[in-house]
């Protein structure tokens, strides 16, 4: 019995990919191009979307840039060194650091906001974090594509005093806020 309902049901498919095969021929070449041209309008619809919402997720992002330089502010004398730093790791687009000094204008902290040129690159960037450097994972916006990475190796720095730290970061190169 389960045989034979089975064979039925392999006719009952066979008859119904005929049928429409069947339906397919039936179609005038005039009706072929009118379904093809309405394809390609809502594949364009589409692209057309992706393209405006691509454009207004990299608005955003130079909008978040701007705020994060705003709020890092500026270098200041034995508080902090802020300073861009442009295409140093391979993926990054740009990015926006932070080396702050206690009152004695000795070494205190160090932060590094990466943006990511790509939501792959992002992605990437993410997956093959690990804790092992002198920098480790902080925090992240996906929808930004940032990354917030905190130096970890405070005792390598300790005894570092602002104009010291302040010529290197011009030694290599980078641009200070100031």
């Amino acid at each position: 019995m389960k045989k034979v309902l089975a064979v039925l049901c392999v006719f009952a498919t066979l008859f119904a990919l005929a049928a429409c095969k069947n339906k397919e021929k039936e179609l005038t070449e005039e009706e072929r191009l009118a379904s093809l041209h309405a394809s390609q309008e809502q594949n364009r619809i589409e692209m057309s979307q992706q393209v405006e919402n691509s454009i207004k997720q990299e608005i955003e992002i130079q909008s978040d840039k701007k705020n994060t330089l705003e709020n890092l502010g500026k270098t200041e004398k034995d508080k902090r060194i802020v300073f861009l730093s442009d295409g140093e790791y391979p993926g990054m687009k740009e990015g926006y650091q932070i080396i702050k000094f206690d009152g004695s204008g000795k070494f205190e902290s160090w932060l590094q906001y990466i943006y990511y040129p790509t939501t792959e690159a992002f992605d990437r960037a993410l997956a093959y974090i690990n804790d092992e450097g002198n920098f480790a994972y902080e925090t992240s916006d996906a929808s930004m594509r940032v990354i917030v990475y905190r130096y970890t190796n405070e005792k390598y720095l300790a005894n570092e005093k602002y104009d010291d730290m302040l010529q290197r970061v011009r030694d290599f190169g980078y641009t200070v806020v100031e």
